[in-house]
């Protein structure tokens, strides 16, 4: 009570100022007013600078990493960025116009952060590439530096990456089919004991699957280059290996001609290898081919092991032959005559007598046996390198002999029934034959053109040939 009273009394005592009492009190509020609204100015003007200075430098903190993600980010992206940041609208309203730089910023960031794990894991397969392939690191030190932010720099670098990674893939591919050869030849061409340090770090010898690589091999260029030396090394061994077979089985042949016998009757594996062996040209060795016949040949013997048994198998029969000597020659004496014949070589004929007066000898030894078996192989090639000739003069004979049955045929025919029916089939046949040799004609004149002159000017024809090659003579009766 006594405080609102005397509240009361101060009101009426202002109430009751003089004039002058009253100008001097609005003064002192106004005294008053003033400092407080300069004090309150000056402290809102320090916080405007403040945030200014805040705001210049997250505006720099942006302007660098703007700077610095411009170019990797796209367009769209960017502009995305850009439509957040009022560069040019700087007010009053600074806290607002903070948080949006701060989460700007931090978008930035996140964003930097991003492509930094990104150069580093580019970097981290490079490097795992560069070991792969032995290749030096610091000859791409410039790429390998962290962080890497340059967009040529890494555009650089991912480029170098596809380009390695196809270097490795390449080098890959080929290691693992070289390997593949070196583990297949190896198992068919001895090398024993595989004590190739080099070979036994590179190849999984173990391995009965494709992974014929050992996982942490290096493959650069001189161990790619070291494999393909090693390969070539074992397929001069394998060709070497091929060429005492081929020697082998045609010792063979030779022996079972005597007996008349063959591979398939003996031995399935020699025919086999032959037929293998005839699809095989040395010069130019196509080994994959080589490679899938014989595993579908499904032969588990190596080369070493093949040449054996042949040599045995020829010696048996060698055995055998001395045993069999007489039966061999009157044999081989039939073979000569069906030879000649096939070969349109007059056997008994006077100008052939110093090529085959050992057919007349009696005494049926082993010199006299060599020399059957040299004049066997003589006429076989004879054979074989004029079979194309002899085959159409072959075809010209058996031609003209079916034209004579025609005729006699033809002549008899009035004694049968259906006389019309018959008369017109042999008409038909008549025309075909004709026309059949008009073309067999045409095909030995062919070959005579192509053939002679090159066969007449060979320095290299035999003593055999010079004595048989009656060429000439079958040709002026069978061309014409």
């Amino acid at each position: 009570m006594q405080m609102q009273l005397n509240r009361l009394d101060m009101i009426w005592k202002q109430m009751n100022l003089s004039p002058d009492e009253q100008q001097n009190r609005i003064a002192s509020l106004e005294n008053y007013l003033l400092k407080s609204l300069n004090s309150f100015i000056e402290n809102e003007e320090i916080e405007f600078d403040e945030s200014k200075k805040e705001i210049a430098i997250l505006e720099k903190e942006i302007e660098t990493l703007l700077e610095i993600l411009s170019d990797y980010k796209s367009n769209d992206e960017l502009s995305g960025i850009l439509r957040t940041y009022p560069q040019n609208d700087i007010n009053n309203d600074s806290h607002c116009k903070f948080d949006e730089l701060t989460t700007l910023l931090n978008e930035l960031k996140d964003y930097h952060e991003k492509l930094l794990a990104v150069v580093k894991q580019k970097q981290k397969s490079f490097l795992d590439i560069l070991e792969r392939l032995n290749e030096d690191p610091n000859k791409f030190e410039k790429l390998l530096r962290y962080p890497l932010l340059n967009t040529d720099e890494l555009d650089y670098l991912t480029k170098k990456i596809d380009e390695f990674e196809g270097i490795l893939i390449q080098r890959e591919n080929i290691s693992k089919n070289l390997a593949k050869k070196i583990k297949f030849l190896i198992k068919i061409v001895p090398i024993h004991p595989i004590n190739d340090r080099f070979l036994l770090n590179l190849i999984d010898f173990q391995n009965q699957d494709q992974n014929f690589l050992h996982e942490l091999f290096v493959l650069s260029e001189k161990n790619v280059e070291s494999l393909r030396k090693h390969l070539d090394r074992i397929i001069e061994l394998f060709k070497s290996k091929l060429t005492t077979i081929r020697i082998e089985l045609n010792d063979l042949k030779k022996i079972y001609l005597l007996f008349e016998k063959t591979f398939e009757n003996s031995d399935q594996r020699f025919d086999i290898i032959q037929s293998i062996l005839d699809e095989i040209n040395d010069e130019d060795l196509d080994l994959d081919h080589f490679i899938d016949r014989w595993k579908e040949s499904n032969i588990s013997l190596n080369l070493s092991e093949i040449i054996q048994s042949i040599s045995n198998e020829y010696d048996l029969y060698n055995r055998l032959k001395q045993n069999e000597m007489q039966s061999i020659i009157q044999r081989i004496r039939k073979i000569f005559e069906d030879l000649c014949e096939q070969c349109f070589i007059e056997f008994h004929n006077l100008k052939f007598k110093p090529l085959f007066e050992f057919l007349t000898e009696e005494n049926l030894d082993e010199e006299c046996l060599e020399k059957h078996e040299m004049m066997l192989e003589h006429l076989q090639n004879y054979q074989n390198k004029y079979r194309e000739i002899f085959d159409l003069i072959s075809k010209r004979i058996q031609l003209d002999q079916e034209s004579v049955e025609l005729e006699e045929q033809s002549q008899n025919v009035y004694k049968q029934k259906n006389r019309g029916g018959i008369i017109q089939k042999i008409l038909n046949r008549k025309r075909f034959i004709e026309r059949s040799l008009k073309q067999i004609k045409q095909q030995i004149r062919i070959w005579c053109e192509k053939k002679l002159p090159e066969l007449r000017q060979n320095p290299n024809l035999g003593e055999f040939e010079m004595i048989v090659f009656n060429i000439d003579n079958l040709i002026a009766k069978f061309a014409e």
